[in-house]
């Protein structure tokens, strides 16, 4: 590769790094976070918290958060990383405190349940716990600066597990008595009322759906727990348990968004309308390949599921229906643009005749589908310079730029590629890339996070969470990354098999190494 591209490649990866973290705000607040996420209680176990923790951690790095996270947490190491960060909070514009797990409430107290407090009952923790109200709260709300906001979230009111020897057993968490000045409070489910644990999906609905609210460009802060509260209302309404999220603040937080508009706006945005698919599925429901795993349409742009249409159109089509497919292009139908596309780049017979790489016809129609702001031309665009089909050369930092596009957009396939292209100069963003088109079900991510998690690339060597996305991938129907990850892990000695049928699919995947004579995608 030249230098010259190399050098493009870089910038194009600070420019990444920033959209990453803000889509591409200026970062004109500080900025600071603690997120605690507790699952493996003894009495108890909670599915989501930790997965909740480790989403919202990202999304807030993406915001331009400096954030502390911890899982699974000691009493002792919740109070360590509470006073480092009321310490950092002093003079930070922003500080947010978010948890996920056991709470309750005792005397009108808030009590986080630490994973090691050995509570028999709710008395216990006001020795045991972590008051929410007097150590966290308070403290924030005494942060002296005029124009300071603090956020407080807990995704915290599932079912109390800790019995009572009061007479009368408070339910849920308390408001608190008095209103903090410069604070906003949220809570998962209204006070004194139960929230879910999400066993079925990966996230608890509260916080897949805060995240999402969150990315809104230009949503201004109130606006995006108003909209939290009233999808989590609508998606539970008629179930076991009802659950309708609460918020309340004395802070004036016009004007603060987590992420502006590009042109650096923050409020008067039409948000866009409300995806509820998780209301449907039951505790039985499997996702297929594609499905998109933050709950879009399937027909929605930025859906993971379409692009893996687009594709399976392109393969299809042939002399009986090209025709057609023209006349739907030709009216201006953005999905009939981009299947012409491919199919004139990989399958158009004329086309591989008469040149090397350079496709036209595929170039002319994903151009006028990008044109209307199509996100999936916009990536098949970049992929087109990445391939040589612009002008029979490779061009890298015009595919980086268009994928830079969907990176904003937080459209998973443009994350992906977009961290492949950088994961040597910048391997952190493109871990966070990975990561983020991992999380939204876009199977290619999922080896490349593998693979990071694998070899300490952008992150700490992790072989549990490798074997994890790599067996997610695999079983996903993307197997052949994954099959060349599982035989290396199990080749040297890494990961164990779950049984009998797993050990020998464990011992073939080994054995590619000896059909290929190396182990493929440079895993060692």
């Amino acid at each position: 590769m030249h230098r010259h591209v190399f050098a493009g490649v870089a910038t194009l990866a600070v420019t990444i790094a920033l959209a990453c973290l803000g889509m591409g705000r200026a970062l004109a607040d500080t900025r600071v976070a603690l997120v605690i996420g507790n699952a493996k209680y003894t009495s108890k176990p909670l599915q989501n918290p930790v997965n909740d923790a480790r989403l919202v951690e990202l999304t807030l790095k993406e915001m331009g958060f400096q954030v502390e996270r911890i899982e699974d947490a000691t009493l002792d190491a919740m109070r360590y990383a509470a006073r480092a960060f009321l310490k950092k909070s002093q003079d930070a514009d922003i500080a947010l405190f978010y948890y996920a797990g056991h709470a309750a409430q005792l005397r009108g107290n808030n009590y986080l349940a630490p994973i090691d407090g050995k509570i028999a009952y709710d008395d216990e923790l006001e020795s045991r716990g972590l008051n929410l109200t007097e150590e966290i709260a308070a403290r924030l709300d005494r942060r002296g600066r005029q124009g300071q906001l603090s956020i407080v979230i807990l995704d915290a009111c599932r079912d109390n597990p800790f019995p009572s020897r009061q007479r009368s057993m408070a339910r849920g968490l308390a408001a608190l008595p008095s209103k903090p000045e410069g604070m906003l409070l949220a809570f998962s489910t209204g006070p004194g009322d139960i929230a879910q644990d999400s066993p079925d999906f990966r996230n608890s609905r509260y916080t897949a759906h805060l995240v999402d609210a969150m990315r809104i460009p230009g949503l201004e802060v109130r606006d995006v727990f108003a909209r939290v509260r009233d999808a989590v209302t609508e998606e539970t309404r008629g179930g076991k348990f009802p659950q309708t999220p609460w918020f309340n603040s004395s802070a004036n937080t016009a004007g603060f968004c987590f992420v502006r508009t590009p042109d650096g706006k923050c409020g008067g945005v039409a948000p866009p309308p409300l995806v509820l698919a998780r209301n449907a599925l039951s505790s039985s429901a499997s996702r297929n390949l594609g499905d998109d795993a933050v709950g879009r349409a399937a027909n929605d742009p930025l859906s993971v599921a379409l692009i893996y249409r687009i594709n399976n159109e392109a393969d299809d089509v042939g002399p009986d229906n090209i025709r057609q497919w023209r006349e739907r292009a030709g009216s201006g139908d953005p999905f009939a643009m981009t299947v012409l596309g491919l199919y004139h780049g990989w399958h158009d017979k004329e086309a591989r005749r008469l040149y090397d790489n350079y496709r036209p016809d595929a170039v002319h129609w994903l151009r006028k589908a990008a044109d209307a702001g199509y996100p999936p031309a916009l990536f098949e665009l970049g992929q087109a310079y990445e391939n040589g089909w612009v002008t029979d050369k490779k061009d890298l930092q015009m595919a980086l730029q268009h994928y830079n596009i969907g990176v904003q957009q937080r459209y998973a396939p443009a994350q992906s590629h977009a961290g492949r292209l950088v994961r040597k100069i910048d391997p952190k963003t493109a871990f966070i890339m990975f990561h983020l088109a991992s999380d939204q079900g876009f199977t290619q991510a999922m080896g490349y996070l593998a693979r990071a998690y694998l070899k300490g690339l952008g992150t700490g060597r992790d072989i549990a969470k490798a074997e994890y996305w790599a067996r997610r991938q695999y079983a996903m129907g993307a197997p052949e990354m994954s099959q060349h990850l599982l035989g290396y892990m199990y080749a040297n000695g890494l990961i164990q098999p779950k049984d009998d049928m797993d050990r020998l699919r464990l011992a073939g995947l080994a054995r590619l190494k000896e059909q290929f004579g190396e182990f493929l995608w440079d895993v060692e």
